[in-house]
This record gives C-alpha cells, structure tokens and sequence, in this order.
C-alpha cells in the first residue's frame, strides 16, 4: 500500500509542479487543489486498470511495457547527439495511448498488446529526429 501511496503522490507532484505551474504560474492553494485533483484522477485510473486486469502478472507486464515506451527517448537522447527533445516528446505521447488502449481492448494479453506502441515510440524519435537533422543542414 506504502508503494500505491507513494506513487500517486509522486505523479501528483509531477502533474502539478512540472506542467501546471509552468503553463499557469497560479497561487499555492490553487496548486493544492490541482494536485488533491490529480491524485484522484490517477488513483481512479488505477483501480480501473487494476479491475479490468485482475491478473498480476499481466498488470505488471504491462507496467513494463509502459516504462519501455520512454526507452527511445532516453537512450536516444544520451547516445544520438542528433536527436530531438521534441521528438522524444512526442514519440512518448502518441505512443502511450496505444498502449492504454491496447490494454483496454485486450487485457488478457496485457504483456504483449505494448509492443506496437513501443514500435511507434521507437519510429517516431527515430524518423522525427533524422527528419529535423535533415532540415537543420537544409535550411
């Protein structure tokens, strides 16, 4: 329970400081109300993800799998000098919601239903950094 609890805090913090205090510079109490606002949103999304997969193993694979969606845009970003920020960007939030949908279209097969995502994560950073090289030389 210490894990769950800490995980939702963890993306409610992420939720607030680092996309909504950017966008809106708004008071603290605002803040604490985006913050209350998004721990609840997450933890529902969870217990629906938690009821839709039963299976343990399956739910924890398709953890994995939503972790190897930032797998491009990490190990890009250290290796490939040329690569995009904003390309990893977008590689990771047009693949993700494949892998939700994926998951809630077939959640018997939760391990391996990511595997397009991770493909279109992958093919995004890819063909979107070589593609913004290229028209840095051309332009």
């Amino acid at each position: 329970m210490s894990t769950a609890g800490g995980t939702l805090i963890v993306v409610a913090a992420t939720v607030t400081r680092d996309f909504y205090y950017r966008l809106s510079k708004s008071s603290r109490k605002h803040q604490l109300r985006v913050g209350q606002a998004s721990v609840g949103l997450v933890g529902a999304c969870a217990l629906l993800f938690a009821l839709r997969i039963p299976d343990i193993i399956s739910l924890v694979g398709a953890a994995l799998l939503s972790l190897a969606l930032l797998l491009p845009a990490v190990v890009g970003g250290i290796f490939w000098s040329k690569a995009s920020k904003i390309y990893a960007f977008w590689s990771i939030c047009l693949s993700f919601p494949i892998l939700i949908i994926g998951i809630i279209l077939y959640p018997s097969h939760a391990k391996i239903v990511g595997l397009p995502a991770v493909l279109v994560s992958l093919l995004i950073f890819i063909i979107g950094s070589w593609c913004e090289t290229r028209r840095s030389q051309i332009g």
